[in-house]
């Protein structure tokens, strides 16, 4: 996704709200939570992906081979997705010898929403 400068100038600014409501503590959020953009929200989690985190959730899975067996995936796709996760900070691969187990790493998505913020409101916040 590649944005024009005016839609940069504006996220930069919604961002700049959302800093400035947490530091100034009208927002608040919990410390288990993630601040994602809208967008960004829509490039991260795909049907795919969130079945990933509900499975994890579920079942704990004690490796990334079992995670692919519940989800019926293969592992090399289960992998990948579990790291573009990891890297958004939406979940942890724990290593423990040469298994590599999979964590929820964030409890809470918090979702800064443009409407919400010119209302005064609180941000809306979905449970993962």
């Amino acid at each position: 996704m590649r944005l024009s400068k005016k839609d940069l100038k504006r996220k930069s600014k919604e961002i700049k709200v959302l800093i400035k409501g947490v530091v100034d503590e009208t927002i608040d959020i919990p410390n288990n939570s993630i601040i994602l953009d809208p967008d960004i929200l829509i490039e991260i989690f795909t049907k795919k992906r969130l079945e990933l985190i509900r499975f994890i959730n579920l079942y704990s899975p004690d490796s990334i081979q079992k995670l692919a067996n519940l989800t019926h995936r293969k592992k090399q796709a289960v992998d990948r997705d579990l790291k573009i996760l990891e890297r958004h900070e939406l979940v942890k691969l724990k290593k423990s010898g040469k298994t590599i187990i999979p964590k929820i790493e964030k409890k809470f998505l918090v979702l800064g929403l443009t409407e919400a913020y010119s209302l005064g409101m609180k941000e809306s916040m979905l449970q993962i």
